[in-house]
């Protein structure tokens, strides 16, 4: 690659087209050519990378932009300087075997290398949870514990960051419900719990505007109540 035709591949990487619900990435070529036109091109970048960044959503089934929690090897500061909403799940719902653990941790620490070079950040939705190491097998026990670290030190990362909204949802299974409001607490203004028995105490929620409950029976009684 040419250092020429570098800025106009690496902002031919994100042009992208919504076609219905879904999101489609233009053609590479068809963005380079485009990129490429000298008096387009600058005009063109400096319109299109705020509209293009603004929102990105990392989630372990899905990213946009592809292979976000992969950076710095997938994405530039530069770039980051741009978001200003991101989309962050750091859970799984369903019930994760030992390999999904590791590819976990892999996304929940490209995550948090991404947020600490993401300065101006207004608004954020997370879907947050941490595990019960004893409620998995022994091997994945070790990989579990850091997951957990990694997700406290991002939300540790967020409850400092002065945002406009922040919305939060919690794991359906989550462990630790208590430890993840006694951080997010002073910093939330809506917030949708999915727990069981009794939601948290929500005293300390200064900020909160919104709030939606559903509160699960543990299964022994779910058990019972059927028969």
């Amino acid at each position: 690659m040419s250092y020429q035709h570098a800025p106009e591949r690496a902002l031919a990487r994100y042009l992208k087209v919504p076609v219905g619900f879904g999101r489609l990435s233009m053609s590479f070529n068809s963005a380079c050519d485009l990129a490429a036109i000298p008096r387009t091109y600058r005009r063109f970048y400096r319109l299109a990378m705020p509209s293009l960044w603004y929102t990105v959503d990392l989630s372990p089934y899905d990213e946009w932009p592809q292979w976000l929690s992969a950076y710095p090897g997938t994405a530039s500061k530069h770039a980051l300087s741009f978001v200003r909403h991101p989309a962050l799940s750091l859970y799984l719902d369903d019930d994760p075997a030992t390999d999904d653990f590791y590819q976990l941790h892999r996304y929940v620490s490209g995550s948090l290398r991404m947020l600490k070079d993401t300065r101006a950040i207004q608004m954020m939705n997370i879907h947050i949870g941490l595990y019960d190491p004893t409620q998995h097998p022994s091997e994945a026990q070790d990989i579990i514990e850091s997951i957990n670290r990694t997700v406290l030190q991002i939300l540790r990362r967020v409850s400092r960051m002065k945002l406009q909204r922040l919305e939060i949802t919690t794991g359906q299974d989550t462990a630790r419900i208590a430890d993840i409001m006694s951080i997010m607490e002073h910093n939330v203004n809506k917030l949708n719990i999915y727990t069981f028995p009794i939601a948290p105490p929500l005293q300390y929620f200064h900020r909160l505007k919104n709030l939606d409950v559903t509160l699960r029976q543990p299964p022994s009684l779910q058990a019972e109540t059927t028969f």
